[in-house]
């Protein structure tokens, strides 16, 4: 399987967005977790009797860009405290990752594969996670693009 994240902060509200795929890359799952949630859920993913393999772990990376860097001040910086975790997690579980761009990705797929983004940001977690699995997959040969799609269909 394989698990696409966005790393929100997760800590007032549930921002933290995650899309699993199958190894043929169907949408199994598509939720938005607190931080406490998501460690728990992804521990016990991971041990899950080996009937579970994660072949590979996607999220989104976090910058700071120059025009939000004073809101940055002062911050404990959550998002990317959530990233250290993940790559954490995947070291100890030997799990390859990749980390993506989102003004690389979200954009593009958002055309690709005939996806919007919420109006509400609060919404918009799960949504980012599963565009940047499926921009991963499909640059990876795993999934096609909704055009590949509905052309293989005719």
């Amino acid at each position: 399987m394989y698990i696409a994240i966005d790393p929100g902060e997760g800590i007032r509200k549930p921002s933290i967005g995650v899309a699993v795929f199958s190894n043929t890359g169907e949408l199994i799952l598509a939720h938005q977790f607190y931080m406490q949630g998501f460690v728990d859920w992804l521990e016990h993913v991971s041990d899950s009797d080996g009937d579970v393999t994660i072949d590979h772990i996607i999220f989104e990376e976090y910058r700071v860009r120059k025009n939000k860097a004073m809101a940055h001040v002062g911050s404990r910086l959550p998002t990317p405290e959530t990233i250290g975790y993940i790559k954490t997690f995947c070291y100890r579980k030997g799990i390859p990752w990749t980390a993506q761009r989102d003004v690389d990705v979200l954009g593009p797929a958002q055309k690709l594969f005939q996806i919007k983004m919420p109006s509400n940001h609060d919404n918009s977690h799960s949504v980012s996670a599963e565009l940047h699995g499926r921009y991963w997959l499909w640059q990876n040969g795993i999934i096609k693009t909704a055009l590949e799609t509905e052309y293989a269909k005719r």
